[in-house]
């Protein structure tokens, strides 16, 4: 499975964990077109169901 870069973690906010994506698509609302998203880090990735919306 190939993988691409959507976006990336620019900050963290709210009691429930929620997370501020900055976006690499164009334009920038079309990672919304994307429901499950494959996080990860130096340790692996996982899958997960994103609960989404735009902000501003």
């Amino acid at each position: 499975m190939t993988r691409i870069t959507l976006g990336h973690v620019s900050g963290v906010y709210g009691i429930k964990g929620w997370v501020r994506i900055a976006s690499q698509t164009r334009p920038e609302e079309r990672i919304l077109d994307y429901r499950r998203w494959w996080i990860g880090d130096d340790q692996g990735f996982m899958s997960r169901a994103v609960a989404q919306r735009m902000q501003g």
